[in-house]
């Protein structure tokens, strides 16, 4: 999989210092970096992070299993664009590696070969004439597709603290703590208090 950051303001400190000032009945302009992450940093302390809706992150994930999709959308504030199964053929589709096969190989092969059975038999629906609307319907969540996601950083926080914790399945806890990089990365002051409670 891929975890890319695509886009956020380069304003976001000053977005939360006016919308955080405003709160509290103040107008004043600032333009002192350093003293924006320090208010940003002390409204997340006290659990004021209605301010951070305010600031959008887009991110692009590929070759994330469909059964991710099915967990990722259950977070409903945030707008998705996915990889069409509708409008897309998927012959000879990608397909998600499974993190535990037992003490041998044996459930190894029988899962390649699930997939690869799956695959012929939706590549004879098609050339059967079976619209690929229709064949789709086939295919597994272990079959790989891309997301566009956006989200205001509230929400994005909300996210990570769900789904970096041990008891969801690898592949949602890999994204959140690649997404905690990638945002920490660039926007510090917002994520430091995620990276020093999960990383």
């Amino acid at each position: 999989m891929n975890v890319s950051l695509e886009h956020y303001p380069s304003s976001y400190l000053l977005m939360i210092y006016r919308a955080g000032r405003n709160c509290y009945g103040a107008t004043n302009a600032c333009n002192d970096k350093i003293q924006m992450g320090v208010f940003a940093k002390r409204l997340i302390g006290r659990g004021h992070e209605s301010v951070l809706e305010h600031v959008n992150i887009s991110v692009y994930l590929t070759d994330v299993s469909r059964s991710f999709l099915a967990q990722i959308t259950r977070h409903r504030l945030v707008a998705y664009s996915v990889k069409s199964q509708h409008y897309v053929k998927h012959g000879d589709f990608k397909f998600k590696e499974l993190e535990e096969w037992g003490q041998d190989q044996w459930n190894k092969t029988l899962y390649y070969k699930l997939m690869q059975d799956i695959n012929n038999l939706y590549k004879k629906f098609l050339d059967s004439g079976i619209p690929h609307y229709i064949a789709r319907e086939i295919l597994p969540n272990a079959c790989l597709t891309d997301i566009y996601m956006t989200a205001n950083v509230r929400e994005w926080r909300h996210i990570i603290k769900m789904r970096i914790t041990k008891n969801n399945t690898p592949e949602i806890q890999e994204v959140a703590e690649a997404l905690l990089r990638r945002f920490y990365g660039n926007m510090p002051e917002l994520f430091e208090d995620l990276v020093k409670e999960y990383l």
